[in-house]
Parts: C-alpha cells; structure tokens; sequence
C-alpha cells in the first residue's frame, strides 16, 4: 500500500501542458530556431526594432523642455502633458519590448511546449492591448510635438526638435506591426508538430 507522503507529492508535482515529452501540442507558429524565418517572427523583429527606435527618440527628447512646455501650457491649445506622456512611452515601449522578447525566446528555444494553449491565447490579448495603448501614445505624441512649438518653440530654441513627431511616427508603425502579428496569430489555425 502506497505512503500518502508518495501520493502527495506527486499531486504537488507540476503539470506542463504535456509531461510526455515526445508528444508536442498544436501552435499557432513555427517554433525552433527557424521562428525567425516565419511570418511572425519577422514581424517580431521589426517590433523590436521599431521599439528600439522609439525608445531613443523619445529618450532623445529633453526633459526640461517637456517640463517648459507643460509650465507654457497656457500658450497652447494641447492639453497634453509634455513630461508623462513622454515617460509614459518609455515605460510602456520597454513592457512592449520585454513582452516581445519573452514571445520570441519562447518559440525559438521551444519552451512554448511548456505552456498551455491558454498562454498563447491569453498573450495575443495582451499584446493586441499594448497596440492599442500604442495607438494612444502615438496620438499623445504628436499632440507633444505640436505643444512644443506651440510653447517652447516661441520662447526659445527646441532641443532635438522633431523628436516626438519621430516617437509619434515609430508608435504607429509599433500600433500596426503589433496588432497584425497578433491578429493573425488569434485566426490562423494551429499547426501541428508530429515528429
């Protein structure tokens, strides 16, 4: 007669979405190293491209003329806060990228196996929310560079002018590339992976 002690251990041992691993579960892309080849992960690459780009333009942009603008709000019509909505691309653009990386480690290490079919469900709806906080900031941006003229721009010389028209212009190619990729990823059927 078996110990509870036994019984009990292997109830508290974790469960993978597969404990055999020479059966591998359906997936919506190819994984491997050959992921980056595909459809997605070419997309993932240019999303963290696009994210690198957007981090060193909206990193590029001075501070202490957002905090001037934001002082000179009076001067224009955006009512947009030039300081949080150029912190609020960095933190958000480097979640986006952190997500990114994670999606793509997954697939070309296949450790994708690992995880449920939920997961890749339950990422694509997340990663379809950031595009759309994308589509947000990238609008809050544009808003940003126009009260930067409008303001700064009057009073004296704007540092790194452009900036966040680039910031704005690189979000919404993030905004399309992100909800593309993971659209595709919610219809397409799953393809499996018999050895």
């Amino acid at each position: 007669m078996p110990s509870t002690s036994t019984q009990n251990s292997t109830a508290d041992a974790p469960t993978y979405a597969s404990n055999d691993p020479n059966k591998l579960r359906n997936t919506k892309c190819v994984p491997g190293p050959g992921f980056i080849k595909t459809l997605f992960g070419l997309l993932n690459l240019i999303i963290i491209i696009s994210c690198i780009c957007i981090l060193i333009t909206a990193g590029v942009a001075s501070k202490a003329d957002c905090e001037l603008a934001d002082l000179l709000s009076f001067q224009s019509p955006v009512q947009v806060s030039a300081v949080h909505t150029r912190n609020a691309i960095i933190v958000f653009t480097v979640f986006g990228l952190l997500l990114i990386l994670i999606d793509s480690i997954l697939y070309i290490t296949k450790l994708i196996f690992r995880l449920s079919t939920k997961f890749d469900f339950a990422f694509s709806i997340v990663m379809i929310i950031f595009g759309g906080i994308y589509f947000i900031l990238a609008c809050c941006a544009a808003a940003w560079e126009k009260k930067l003229e409008d303001t700064v721009g009057v009073v004296s010389t704007v540092k790194n002018k452009g900036a966040p028209a680039a910031a704005s212009f690189f979000l919404f190619v993030t905004t399309g590339f992100v909800l593309t990729n993971y659209i595709l990823r919610l219809v397409r059927p799953e393809i499996s992976h018999e050895e």
